[in-house]
């Protein structure tokens, strides 16, 4: 599987570029979700996170990722 998270934090770089404020809400679908997730885990400036059907997370999948953000 590709990895998005470089790709959505080259967006963030270009939006905060343009003037917009640092912090960031990502929000996706599927897919999208499972790499707003990570790139929230990678990127300090996303403040929040809107996920809908994020690839298949189970509980303890959403345990560990909430473990590595802390």
């Amino acid at each position: 599987m590709p990895d998005y998270v470089a790709q959505v934090r080259a967006v963030l770089d270009a939006l905060q570029r343009r003037g917009l404020p640092r912090r960031f809400l990502l929000a996706g679908l599927c897919a999208g979700a499972y790499w707003s997730l990570h790139t929230a885990l990678e990127d300090d400036r996303v403040a929040a996170v809107g996920l809908l059907n994020p690839r298949e997370l189970t509980e303890e999948d959403y345990e560990e990722l909430y473990k590595q953000a802390l």
